[in-house]
């Protein structure tokens, strides 16, 4: 499991690294303004995409999870059913979104009139974007991880090169043009590799859509508080931009997501890793006793791997802003290690979530994400305008916090304590030191000059988390450790 971790995660990590420079040349060629619009466009689509799809591509993971276990022809046939109807419904809700559009003067949203013209451009990128992701997730549920995790990779990597080079030339207005056109690129890429590898061919022949999703067994059910969720979802997030942009204009928009910006960049590629390995054995036909066995077997190495990197980050915050973004965006310093406490603190809750979904638990995933986005939205309206960007930290932080206690006793419920103390004692070890170093790197060394801050310090604070999880790891997890290691070392002995 280790290895498969490392190389999908490694493979996600390249994806982040070239999102990091995309986003480094943004911030110099547009600033914080250019990256606050973009962040509001595209938050819009997003809005537009997931209320368009009523959540079918994540619904259809978990009957295609199930049909693939049953042969390649049922799998065929949903996949066929599922790519129709969200083709179908990402058609309908593009129309919606451009009627919207041609009456949002109507609307009078403060200062974003200016950018209906970009808006316009961008939704033409929703019917790619619901289908592309649908299409990944053909491939992670037949068992192609590898080949899924290099599929995104290379979306990325051409989407940024093509949005790069139309900001240079065009400015903001190429930007989304160019990004446009590499999505709709990148789903007929994705179209042709998945009948050539896999011979699926989901535009051929006639399908009654409504028919075989009634023969799906909680499809509905499914669909409509998968659907409840995907609006509420954008929908929560745009409310807490646009409350940064009412309270602080584009700037603080910008600044906001330089900060969240560097936080997905490096929890991306391990989210992306436990929705391509985890998620479908977790939604497949297997017991319940093994599905949890695999999650608890996942949390340690993903902890391990992700949690090393956010805490070499929050212990040098100040130089990876300026790093991947530029000076203007160092004021977001004392805002990252926040964020990324709460991205810590969803990583638990990540990795055993798809077990509602595996289970049938409809209705508790449901409450889960109710909570999580009314907590985000309503809580960025009301502290936004009092605490600027420590507002929208208050919304996400109580939104991850309520997610992780709904799921932790649903699954006691179930199963009883199903964490063993070294299995969650390295994870609890990551998030404490976030939060409490941290918070020190961030905000105390800037109140007295005696307080402990150096270069010297930070170095020591990191050898005293390397030591922990060292320690936290215990004796199994050390063992397999050396084992990696001398197996690598007996490869390049030979080798030599």
């Amino acid at each position: 499991m280790f290895k498969i971790i490392v190389s999908l995660a490694g493979i996600q990590f390249l994806q982040a690294a070239v999102q990091v420079f995309k986003m480094k040349f943004v911030a110099l060629m547009l600033g914080p303004d250019g990256l606050g619009v973009i962040s509001l466009i595209n938050q819009f689509i997003q809005v537009i995409m997931q209320v368009s799809t009523i959540s079918l591509p994540w619904v259809a993971t978990r009957f295609m999870a199930v049909a693939h276990s049953h042969g390649h022809e049922e799998f065929a046939d949903k996949v066929k059913v599922f790519f129709r109807a969200i083709l179908n419904m990402s058609i309908i809700g593009t129309a919606c979104g451009l009627f919207f559009l041609m009456l949002f003067d109507h609307f009078h949203f403060s200062g974003l009139s200016e950018y209906k013209t970009l808006a316009l451009i961008s939704i033409g990128m929703v019917l790619p974007m619901g289908l592309r992701g649908f299409l990944v997730s053909v491939f992670t549920t037949a068992g192609k991880y590898r080949f899924a995790a290099v599929t995104m990779f290379l979306s990325v990597l051409w989407g940024s090169i093509a949005m790069l080079l139309g900001a240079w030339l065009w400015g903001l207005t190429g930007f989304f043009v160019c990004q446009a056109f590499s999505e709709y690129m990148m789903l007929i890429y994705c179209l042709v590799k998945m009948k050539s590898e896999m011979g699926l061919r989901p535009l051929s022949g006639k399908v009654e859509i409504i028919r075989e999703l009634k023969k799906l067994h909680g499809s509905f059910e499914l669909a409509v508080y998968g659907g409840i969720i995907s609006f509420l979802s954008p929908m929560a997030l745009m409310v807490l931009r646009y409350s940064l942009f009412n309270n602080g204009g584009e700037k603080l928009v910008g600044l906001y997501q330089a900060v969240h910006g560097l936080v997905f960049y490096i929890t991306v590629a391990f989210g992306q890793a436990t929705n391509l390995y985890l998620d479908p054995i977790l939604k497949s036909d297997i017991s319940p006793e093994q599905k949890i066995k695999t999650a608890n077997s996942y949390l340690q190495p993903i902890s391990l791997l992700l949690g090393t990197i956010m805490v070499v980050v929050v212990t040098f915050p100040d130089f990876f802003l300026r790093l991947l973004y530029s000076i203007e965006f160092a004021g977001g310093a004392e805002f990252l290690y926040a964020i990324m406490l709460i991205e810590g603190i969803n990583m638990l809750t990540t990795v055993y979530l798809g077990l509602l979904i595996g289970q049938g638990w409809y209705r508790v995933h449901f409450i889960l994400g109710l909570c999580v986005q009314v907590s985000i939205g309503l809580l960025s309206y009301l502290f936004v305008p009092h605490f600027g960007i420590w507002g929208a930290v208050l919304g996400l932080g109580t939104a991850a916090v309520l997610a992780l206690t709904i799921l932790f006793v649903k699954l006691v419920k179930e199963f009883g304590m199903f964490w063993k103390a070294k299995e969650v004692l390295l994870p609890l070890l990551i998030i404490c030191f976030i939060a409490v170093m941290g918070g020190w790197f961030a905000f105390f060394p800037q109140q007295s000059d005696w307080l402990p801050s150096g270069i010297h310090f930070r170095l020591l604070s990191l050898l005293v988390y390397g030591f922990g999880c060292f320690v936290a790891m215990g004796n199994e997890a050390r063992k397999k450790a050396y084992e990696v290691v001398r197996n690598k070392l007996a490869k390049i002995t030979v080798n030599s």
